[in-house]
Formats: structure tokens, sequence, C-alpha cells
């Protein structure tokens, strides 16, 4: 991301599949797409809390489009629109 805080988020994916999350992941670095992965570890702190199983993976503003077309094919489900 850069160093300043002029820069935007933007939701690429919305998923609790951890093997989903570990492939989402995997395509960003590939591309150089640094990425924030928020509530990754809900989990481990609510165990059995339906609604913090929930992954969020966000990216720069600027990277947003390609980053979308690249999980496309992942999606199990899509983004929450912000």
């Amino acid at each position: 991301m850069p160093a300043n805080n002029d820069f935007e988020l933007v939701n690429v994916l919305d998923s609790a599949n951890p093997g989903l999350l570990a492939l989402a992941k995997s395509v960003l670095e590939g591309a150089g797409i640094e990425y924030i992965a928020i509530g990754e570890n809900a989990g481990a702190v609510f165990a059995g809390n339906p609604f913090l199983g929930k992954v969020r993976l966000d990216v720069a503003k600027d990277r947003a489009e390609e980053a979308t077309a690249l999980l496309a094919e992942l999606q199990d489900e899509p983004p929450a629109s912000s």
C-alpha cells in the first residue's frame, strides 16, 4: 500500500471459506496486489459466532478493477457493496 494515507480501500472478496481465501490471497500476491484481510482472526477469538466467520479482502482503489477481474471466477459469493 502507499506510504501515505491518501488512498481508499475497496472490498474485492467476502468469504468464510478458508480454501477460497487462501487461493484468493495467492492470486493477489502473484499479481503483486497488496491486500488487507479484515476479520481474519475474529473466528479464533469468538469461536462459534456465525456472524464473525467471514473475512473481507480489501485492496487499494487503483488496483480494485484488476483484483476483481482476477478473483471473479473464484468467488462463491459477491462482496458486500460499500
